[in-house]
């Protein structure tokens, strides 16, 4: 294919994929509340929960500013200026439930779709981050544009796009952060200014989730040991100091909030526990209903494989198909991007053994795999085709497998994903 044609049809391929993507976004946005008791807006589509308690959170910031709460979120606000019920959420970073505040006072509104506005707009930027990042790391647009198209047209990406709270934030941050610390070690590290937006990053994202600071933290040491060997260097330290930094905010909201060192220090050490182990102060308090078991643990990779075919366009086992390809791929050509596919694959599941109760709970915990999906989908569907013209078109029993395999992914692709655009989206 030549190059003027292959750019004609990355153009096309990309195009086609936002039309679809926005068609279905715009029509959730106008379609499905987060307040309809529907499956539209559940922890595969986009979390409406969270998405209430930020919406709470900017009624009452626009209603009372932000002082008042200690620009903490606000629950169980209805915008009709009783407080009685209102509390505030201490265990969680605050920063989405303040932007969300944000924008109802710009827009001067407490209208849910109005609100949305933005996290739309942004979720424009995070595609065209996706595609970027994408491109840094294959060298390659054809490559970079099938790889984004998969998953901007998986759960993902398009039912997320809309969201009040953490989840595009810390995501598109993510990516961010990945594609400057490649960007930036790759360039010998003489990039003051990049490394300068690592730091900011990290400690924004602190303040998006503590989901993101412990995947940045291992994709910060992984890079340190790809690159020089050591856990130990400038990097480690200040980005480190960075995670400390955003954690702090976080700690001084509650301490304004709580009045005291002691109360936010118990207070964070009965989150922790709750979330790690499922029992805080020896009682169960949590969506289990029961303390974790080593059965738990045990069955995480069944819950990966699981949620990935919900969540992203190409399901779990053809998903680790692709991954063994592609590390199999890398490995004989680029051993530092194999390594590097390591650290990201220890960090996607990190949050699954540091957080096991909550990332139990809540299955949107899989999207931390987003760009180490994006990343080996792309290599390994490359590795299979150059596969399928060395050896399996040769083989009528490998031929037989192929039209299996790939008879199992389009059935998968339209009964998990594209058949959730209609009921979830288009048809709403």
């Amino acid at each position: 294919m030549l190059k003027s044609e292959a750019n004609n049809w990355n153009i096309g391929l990309i195009c086609i994929t936002v039309i679809i993507c926005y068609t279905v976004i715009i029509s959730r946005v106008l379609n499905i509340s987060m307040y309809d008791e529907s499956k539209g807006r559940d922890f595969y589509h986009g979390d409406g929960y969270s998405d209430i308690n930020a919406h709470s959170t900017g009624m009452y910031m626009h209603d009372y500013g932000f002082l008042k709460s200690k620009a903490l979120p606000a629950w169980s606000y209805t915008g009709n200026k009783d407080t009685s019920q209102v509390s505030f959420y201490t265990h969680y970073p605050a920063l989405p439930d303040f932007l969300t505040g944000v924008y109802a006072k710009s827009f001067n509104t407490k209208n849910e779709r109005v609100i949305r506005i933005i996290p739309v707009m942004l979720s424009v930027v995070f595609a065209v981050l996706i595609f970027h990042v994408l491109n840094i790391f294959y060298q390659d647009k054809t490559l970079a544009s099938i790889s984004g198209c998969i998953l901007l047209l998986s759960n993902y990406f398009i039912f997320w796009a809309d969201n009040l709270h953490k989840h595009q934030y810390e995501e598109m941050l993510k990516w961010l952060f990945v594609g400057l610390i490649y960007v930036y070690y790759e360039g010998k590290k003489q990039q003051t200014g990049m490394f300068i937006a690592l730091i900011i990053v990290f400690i924004i994202n602190a303040n998006i989730s503590f989901e993101p600071i412990v995947y940045m933290a291992i994709v910060t040491l992984g890079f340190a040991i790809v690159y020089d060997k050591t856990i130990f260097s400038k990097e480690t330290i200040l980005l480190g100091l960075s995670a400390v930094i955003g954690f702090s905010v976080h700690l001084m909201q509650n301490y304004f909030y709580l009045g005291s060192i002691p109360l936010v220090i118990d207070d964070m050490f009965n989150a922790v526990t709750l979330r790690t182990v499922g029992v805080s102060n020896g009682s169960i308090e949590n969506e289990l209903n029961r303390g974790l078991t080593w059965m738990d643990v045990v069955n995480i990779p069944n819950l990966i494989q699981m949620r990935i075919e919900r969540v992203f366009l190409i399901p779990g086992p053809a998903f680790f198909v692709f991954t063994y390809l592609a590390f199999k791929k890398v490995k004989a050509e680029n051993q530092n991007f194999y390594k590097i596919l390591f650290v990201l694959l220890i960090a996607s599941i990190s949050w699954l053994f540091v957080m096991t109760q909550h990332a139990t709970v809540h299955c949107f915990t899989i999207r931390h795999f987003g760009i180490f999906y994006a990343l080996v989908i792309g290599i390994g569907l490359k590795a299979y085709y150059e596969l399928y013209y060395s050896k399996i078109k040769f083989s009528k029993f490998l031929l037989a497998l192929h039209y299996i395999f790939w008879g199992y992914i389009v059935v998968m692709a339209f009964s998990q994903q594209f058949y959730d655009y209609f009921r979830y989206g288009i048809l709403y």
